[in-house]
């Protein structure tokens, strides 16, 4: 509970939030925020699939993402490549001792995008925990 509380107060400041050890100048200035799904302080428009939002300047990606439970460092990114955008949810599983019941975390990614058509991809990743990386939308947006 502590871990969801400090990612809550502290996850709008992360803006280089990301896949740990990855230095990549396509990666763009994100806002993220991730919290147990049943805490009731979940991102308004989480959903499953994840829901694509775009506004002039930006984009928005809200979801819901299962984890094999609630003791997971929860993070995201948005990287750029031309006219492709993917939007990375990496959960990384603590060396703590946790309850084995799983779990899901709601989810809000956001940065600043010039305006465009984007191919755009969302794809889980879980370190350490044995479950397999997986893509769950692709989707092309227009962003005024």
């Amino acid at each position: 509970m502590r871990r969801l509380f400090i990612l809550m107060m502290f996850g709008a400041l992360a803006c280089d939030s990301g896949v740990r050890g990855v230095a990549d100048s396509n990666r763009l200035a994100a806002g993220f925020v991730a919290v147990d799904a049943k805490s009731g302080s979940a991102p308004a428009g989480a959903t499953n699939p994840p829901t694509i939002r775009a506004s002039p300047g930006g984009i928005e990606v809200l979801g819901l993402m299962s984890a094999p439970d609630l003791c997971q460092d929860v993070r995201g990114a948005i990287d750029r490549q031309a006219q492709v955008l993917t939007v990375t949810i990496t959960a990384k599983a603590q060396p703590v001792v946790c309850a084995q019941a799983l779990g899901t975390y709601a989810y809000r990614v956001a940065g600043n995008v010039p305006p465009g058509t984007y191919a755009v991809k969302v794809v889980y990743v879980y370190e350490l925990s044995g479950w397999p990386t997986k893509i769950v939308l692709q989707s092309t947006v227009a962003i005024p």
